[in-house]
């Protein structure tokens, strides 16, 4: 009987000794989560922080600039001219006792025989700038032997010292013939000529004053052409003279 109330009481030790320490656990547990509870409703709620707003606008335009500086106008002043005082002229109040004599000029005594620049073997009647053997009346810078107013047989210009103008005897004057070439190349012109109208009125030296163009047969047609024309020869003084003449020979295209 005592052996059963030993074991008894052993057996309910053990139960016991396992039952508390569950229970101590989940005795702290409950005090650990109260506590843990109590500070979290203690604990104040945190206000939001404060936002600041601020309202930014645009800078206002920058003041004009203040304006240049006015430029005063230099006044330039105009001075009255001083207009020089008359000086008063005063007579010498010493007089010279010997006056002056007059200075006359020397007579001349030379005889006029002749005129200035005159030169030795001259005759009566003669210019100055005129050459010994000269006949009287001629004209400066002739030449011995020549004719009252020839100019020996140099060509002369119309119109000057009294020469006329050729003219061409009608029915002489022949067509220039048509370069081929510039027939082809549809070219016209007008060829400028100068010629040397002979005393007998045949034409002689010929010189192009211009041309539509050299390549093109014009000079060479035009001056064949002419070649063949007689003219009345220009005169001077009544007689027949070498005179410079202009000819135009047109070059129409048909």
């Amino acid at each position: 009987m005592f052996d059963s109330m030993v074991f008894s009481t052993r057996q309910k030790r053990r139960t016991q000794r396992w039952l508390t320490v569950p229970m101590a656990l989940v005795l702290h547990g409950v005090v650990f989560g109260g506590l843990i509870l109590a500070s979290f409703m203690s604990v104040e709620s945190v206000p939001p922080p404060p936002i600041t707003i601020s309202f930014v606008s645009a800078p206002p335009p920058p003041p004009p600039p203040p304006p240049p500086p006015a430029r005063h106008k230099k006044t330039t002043e105009i001075k009255p001219k001083e207009i020089p005082k008359p000086v008063e002229i005063v007579q010498p109040k010493i007089v010279p006792e010997e006056k002056p004599v007059p200075i006359t000029a020397p007579e001349d005594t030379s005889e006029d025989d002749g005129v200035d620049a005159g030169v030795e073997g001259g005759v009566e009647g003669g210019v100055p700038g005129g050459v010994v053997g000269g006949v009287v009346g001629g004209v400066l810078g002739g030449m011995l032997g020549g004719v009252d107013g020839g100019m020996l047989d140099q060509p002369l210009y119309a119109g000057i010292g009294g020469v006329t103008n050729p003219e061409l005897v009608p029915g002489s004057k022949k067509q220039p013939t048509y370069p081929e070439i510039a027939r082809k190349a549809k070219v016209s012109g007008q060829v400028i000529l100068q010629a040397v109208i002979k005393k007998d009125g045949t034409v002689g030296e010929i010189q192009v004053l211009r041309s539509p163009g050299s390549k093109f047969g014009f000079d060479e047609a035009a001056i064949a052409a002419v070649k063949q024309w007689r003219y009345k020869p220009g005169l001077q003084n009544g007689k027949p003279v070498d005179v410079y003449f202009t000819i135009v020979v047109d070059f129409v295209l048909q």
